[in-house]
């Protein structure tokens, strides 16, 4: 069985105010003009398993395996398909204390991140003007980055998935059958599952495009991985390499 995914903020998507999913600041496009090196942060991806008691667990292999792949398809989407440069952040190579420097900007990330859906994603609190008048930032301090990344702008992605137990699989379709038998349908649901990118001025700090979707699959697989990223990747509203 299928499971059910949750997402709070992304399944909400599908009632946006506009005709487009993604969130940019006005002139997108022309931003990219004056764009030669991206930069992609390391990718922020957790992969969980959930049990039949709702109990999440953390797997750390199962987790560097996700990003490995999950990068993977960034690269290969970017790389064929635009004209400026792009190259990745590799962490490993860096001091602890600019380690300890992306890990705070990985966060402070997710909590603008955080804020862009719940308030031009989520009916419940969504403000027009916020999206008419896309304004998220960072801060200057991100420019610290434009230094050890070599680059005009980073490129942040993220993203939560759970992976079913038997246990909990087997609870859902047992309730499943409940419901055909009852007419009151009531099935676990999964963690709040998504994966977003985004790309970010490294000087100014501001989030330049934003865009997120509802997971879809298992990101331990290259298929799934590459069919997320592809589908973020095409709403971008057009080919950048025409605009340079």
């Amino acid at each position: 069985m299928k499971k059910i995914s949750v997402l709070l903020c992304v399944c909400l998507l599908l009632s946006g105010c506009t005709t487009t999913k993604y969130r940019a600041i006005p002139g997108f496009e022309q931003y990219f003009s004056g764009v030669k090196t991206i930069a992609i942060m390391p990718p922020d991806i957790k992969i969980s398993k959930l049990t039949a008691g709702g109990v999440t667990e953390l797997m750390d292999e199962w987790t560097a395996e996700a990003k490995s792949k999950i990068l993977y398809a960034i690269r290969e989407e970017l790389n064929p398909s635009y004209s400026f440069n792009s190259n990745l952040v590799d962490v490993e190579k860096l001091p602890e204390s600019d380690k300890d420097f992306i890990r705070e900007q990985t966060g402070l990330y997710n909590s603008v991140a955080s804020s862009i859906v719940w308030h031009t994603y989520a009916p419940d609190s969504i403000f027009q003007h916020k999206i008419d008048n896309f304004d998220y930032t960072l801060g200057p301090d991100i420019s610290r980055l434009s230094t050890l990344a070599e680059c005009d702008t980073l490129l942040f992605c993220s993203g939560r998935n759970y992976i079913w137990t038997a246990g909990r699989t087997g609870m859902a379709f047992f309730g499943a059958l409940l419901g055909c038998a009852t007419g009151v349908l009531i099935l676990p649901t999964s963690g709040a599952e998504y994966i977003a990118i985004s790309f970010v001025d490294v000087k100014s700090g501001d989030v330049v495009w934003f865009d997120c979707n509802t997971m879809q699959g298992d990101l331990r697989k290259d298929t799934v991985c590459q069919k997320n990223i592809r589908s973020l990747f095409s709403s971008l509203p057009e080919r950048l390499n025409d605009v340079n």
